[in-house]
């Protein structure tokens, strides 16, 4: 497995290397750093397709999620905010925005996240609610 994904960052890197205005590319070597748990270098593959498309929800989530995992909330809220802007029914992007605004002590912001999310997946509005509790 680990190899498989030594060999995806190879690819990854020859194509934005051929073109670097190929911002999947660099979500997808996101992806594959994160794989690895190269999360320094997970960080810098989603920030350079955003310099590309700011407007990437999935490079926005991504980083989000690794900003969160280094408990950097009050940057990855504003990730995933800006996300929520660009699919505001992503239910993924509001169950972690609602993890992050609870890390943060800020319950209403969370429970606001969580009723926004019971409309579309019931049942992680729940774990979400219960989370807040």
């Amino acid at each position: 497995d680990a190899l498989r994904w030594d060999e995806a960052i190879k690819q990854y890197q020859t194509a934005v290397k051929l073109n670097p205005h190929l911002e999947g590319a660099y979500v997808e070597l996101g992806y594959a750093y994160y794989r690895k748990q190269d999360f320094e270098r997970e960080a810098v593959a989603y920030k350079a397709a955003l310099a590309i498309n700011p407007d990437n929800v999935d490079a926005l989530f991504n980083y989000a999620e690794n900003l969160e995992s280094h408990y950097r909330y009050p940057e990855a809220i504003a990730m995933y905010e800006k996300a929520l802007t660009l699919e505001p029914d992503d239910m993924e992007i509001l169950y972690q925005a609602g993890i992050s605004y609870l890390a943060q002590g800020n319950r209403s912001k969370a429970t606001e996240m969580c009723n926004r999310l019971k409309m579309l997946d019931k049942g992680n509005a729940e774990l979400l609610r219960r989370l807040i509790k």
